[in-house]
């Protein structure tokens, strides 16, 4: 027969175990410069989000497309 081992197990230290396991498993995020894109309104120089539906100016109502 085996013998069993009677020495008490050392006490598992559950916060340390969770804490690595989280470092471990995140995901690790790179930095980006934030920005955006904008044209100028030819009439008064006011900013317009490129890539927008807008068709006149929000400033002074210059018309940025012309109507056909």
């Amino acid at each position: 027969m085996e013998q069993e081992n009677n020495q008490p197990k050392p006490p598992v230290n559950l916060l340390a175990n969770i804490l690595g396991n989280a470092l471990n498993t995140s995901v690790k995020h790179g930095q980006q410069q934030a920005g955006l894109e904008t044209r100028t309104c030819g009439s008064c120089g006011a900013a317009r989000p490129d890539g927008t539906e807008l068709s006149t100016c929000a400033y002074c109502g210059y018309e940025f497309f012309s109507k056909p």
